[in-house]
């Protein structure tokens, strides 16, 4: 099997919603997520192991599994597994009839209907193709290509640095020379970008976060990347994020973070133009819950240095002028560290 790269479980939780990535209480998962990297639609299965423990005071046992995709299959065990021990769920993917990036997910139900996690992977499918058009379907200049437009680093710490590839495709008959630029000049992100592509060819782009060494660093990075060749700048821009923070310490008691609904709808003010919205904010674990940094555009009812006791809840409401924005929290969850509040208005 030919894998370019490998993303750890922890860095997949950047790549979707944090929504999908619940899992029940009573089960610890080492990870709930993989991806598989690059690899050809010719290929045959790949597989990953998922181990959880049974951290409750009474046997779990799964009862069935759900997948959104043909393309998966997960093996669990049919026996209840003890308090305290550990048991495997084996998840199998068939790459044949997908392409470009693929995001499936399982969600893994006990005996009596009630879920107990969402595991999820990820790929980059190249598709068997006749040329090269086939093979890199973003346009960025005409003549020039990319295998795919968003680069998702995932999770990063504080003083950690991680590179990236994304592979260009020179479509016609000249040499085409080419510049990269980050269109934020205080990024974080650096770019090796090749300084020409041969006729008909193929080359690579390495990016790279460098996350600097500060205590108690958090947020998130979002940057475009603008590729230029014969002083033409590229009408799409390819995008690259990631999250950095200190992962918090999974020993001894723990907070955990819940949040209802998913997304929160939106009404409109009656007394101005803006929308607001209500969130209800959870810690349904045995330590104090630290929202350790807010970041929003919007008007939000909740500030840096939270503190929420075990069992206590909050109603936090946001308001803004635009009908959908989202606020992103940093916490001491050792699960969900980070967490997006999504409000919306409905019609």
């Amino acid at each position: 099997m030919r894998i370019k790269y490998i993303l750890t479980g922890l860095a997949l939780t950047a790549l979707l919603s944090a929504s999908a990535y619940s899992q029940n209480s009573r089960v610890q998962f080492n990870s709930l997520g993989w991806d598989f990297g690059e690899m050809s639609d010719a290929e045959g299965a790949v597989e990953h192991v998922y181990s959880f423990r049974n951290v409750s005071s009474s046997a779990v046992k799964i009862g069935s599994v759900s997948v959104n995709c043909g393309c998966l299959e997960l093996d669990w065990p049919r026996e209840a597994v003890p308090p305290g021990k550990t048991a495997d769920i084996v998840m199998r993917f068939f790459p044949a009839g997908n392409g470009g990036e693929v995001i499936r997910s399982a969600e893994v139900f006990d005996d009596r209907g009630e879920r107990l996690a969402t595991l999820t992977m990820t790929a980059f499918v190249e598709t068997e193709y006749a040329g090269l058009e086939d093979a890199y379907p973003v346009t960025l200049l005409p003549g020039l290509a990319a295998q795919r437009e968003k680069v998702s680093f995932g999770y990063m710490a504080p003083c950690s640095r991680d590179r990236k590839t994304v592979r260009l495709a020179n479509l016609t008959d000249s040499v085409l020379t080419l510049k990269a630029i980050c269109e934020d000049p205080s990024s974080m992100l650096s770019i090796e970008c090749p300084g020409c592509i041969g006729p008909r060819s193929e080359a690579v782009m390495v990016l790279e976060y460098r996350i600097p060494c500060e205590e108690g660093l958090c947020g998130t990075a979002y940057d475009r990347v603008l590729l230029m060749s014969g002083g033409k700048v590229a009408s799409k821009a390819l995008l690259a994020d990631c999250i950095y923070l200190e992962k918090p310490s999974a020993e001894g008691p723990v907070p955990v973070l819940r949040t209802y609904p998913s997304v929160a709808p939106l009404e409109k003010s009656w007394f101005s133009r803006t929308y607001s919205g209500t969130v209800l904010l959870e810690n349904a674990g045995d330590a104090p819950l630290e929202i350790r940094k807010v970041i929003s555009d919007a008007v939000l009812g909740l500030s840096d240095g939270t503190i929420l006791a075990p069992g206590e809840k909050i109603r936090v409401k946001a308001s803004s002028d635009q009908t959908q924005f989202r606020a992103e929290l940093f916490t001491n969850d050792p699960k969900r560290p980070y967490k997006e509040l999504i409000f919306k208005l409905t019609q």
